[in-house]
């Protein structure tokens, strides 16, 4: 819904590249704390 009201002005230039960004950063955040906590557990493991 949000999207349809942004489309006309701002959606376009603004919204996909900080929404890309964001995503981003939330999946190297989310790689970083997956291999973060695997490595860990090795080294309890271990």
């Amino acid at each position: 819904m949000p999207v349809d009201k942004g489309t006309v002005n701002e959606a376009p230039p603004k919204a996909p590249p900080r929404r890309r960004t964001i995503d981003t950063a939330i999946t190297m955040a989310l790689v970083a704390l997956a291999v973060g906590a695997l490595g860990f557990a090795l080294l309890q493991g271990l």
